[in-house]
């Protein structure tokens, strides 16, 4: 009589095939990315390349050695992860600079395990375990790019080209980290005094200004908006700089034209990580307030991204000058400038 009696509900389950296709178009998506990073990696000079391979490789083996060695039992597990994430900070930092985008993001993935870690209240020997699996998967793509690099190698007759002098390399960077968060920027790299340095002391010099001009590019350098609100250029600098200094030294400078070091945020920023309470914090002067930056896991950053925010940049530089019995010299002025300077003997 036009009424509905019955209903007939059919219900089918397509959780599994809405996760197959999830996870399909996941590896589809992924295996278009590793290729153009295998394609952007044979772009680079293949001597760069090896050496950052080797390097790269002896660095993974030899924390994986600390792991294995027993070190954790004789210094805290938190010492132990911070020294791990300096030197693949390194290794991230280094493939930055040569425009290895796969090993950049496999570091950068490295770090975020390591940040877990450190971010933890209680670190046991269990929690570890994490870090083997991605040192694995590290040198297992260090591998496969070698491979291949060497099987194209074999049928290249052509001459290496050179690699890039590391002045254009730290530009390119510079570039690259204002790209991606939005900025406009303008790095000024010289370093013509570099090659007169042993091999050693120039890797340290690199890893030195690397980390400052990441530091300065995404702290220091403002949004094109707050630069003209302060009367500043759209276009933020940076200068790298090194010169003979006093007889016998030389004196490494980068400085930038941005927000400067606000001593009251860097308070309020400790109170509010837990590192220090208020009480603490206020016995403080500010020269030790701005000490702080060097310190392992700290960051003035509310998030970390690839190129900041782990709170392990500024500890690879205090690190890197330690190494070269340099001394470091800070200036700043709020919503001004920043400007480091580390002198060291030759």
């Amino acid at each position: 009589q036009g009424k509905i009696s019955h209903l007939l509900v059919t219900v089918q389950d397509v959780s599994e095939q809405v996760h197959l296709q999830r996870e399909l178009a996941e590896a589809s998506a992924r295996t278009h990315g590793e290729v153009e990073a295998l394609l952007k990696l044979l772009s680079v000079d293949s001597a760069s390349l090896m050496h950052y391979l080797e390097h790269a490789q002896s660095t993974l083996i030899e924390i994986n050695d600390q792991l294995k060695g027993g070190q954790a039992s004789r210094q805290s597990h938190l010492q132990l992860i911070n020294g791990i994430f300096r030197r693949v900070h390194g290794l991230k930092g280094d493939a930055a600079m040569l425009g290895l985008d796969l090993f950049e993001q496999l570091a950068h993935e490295f770090e975020e395990v390591l940040c877990r870690l450190r971010e933890q209240p209680a670190i046991s020997g269990n929690d570890l375990v994490a870090i083997p699996l991605k040192l694995d998967a590290f040198i297992e793509r260090i591998q496969a790019v070698r491979e291949l690099a060497l099987r194209i190698d074999r049928g290249d007759n052509a001459p290496a080209s050179r690699p890039a002098p590391l002045a254009a390399r730290l530009e390119q960077l510079g570039q690259r980290i204002a790209q991606d968060q939005g900025k406009a920027l303008r790095v000024q790299a010289d370093l013509n005094e570099l090659d007169a340095f042993p091999q050693k002391t120039q890797v340290t010099l690199g890893a030195i200004a690397l980390q400052l001009l990441r530091n300065a590019a995404a702290h220091g350098i403002e949004l094109p908006d707050e630069r003209l609100v302060r009367a500043k250029e759209e276009t933020g600098a940076i200068t790298i700089g090194l010169a003979p200094v006093d007889g016998e030294e030389y004196e490494l400078k980068v400085r930038d034209d941005g927000q400067g070091l606000i001593p009251q945020r860097i308070r309020a920023k400790l109170v509010s990580s837990g590192r220090y309470t208020a009480e603490q914090i206020a016995q403080w002067d500010d020269k030790q307030i701005v000490m702080q930056i060097f310190s392992p896991g700290f960051s003035t950053r509310d998030s970390a991204d690839q190129h900041a925010g782990q709170g392990v940049g500024l500890d690879v530089v205090k690190e890197q000058i330690a190494s070269l019995g340099g001394r470091l010299r800070i200036s700043s002025i709020p919503h001004q400038y920043t400007e480091f300077r580390i002198r060291f003997a030759v």
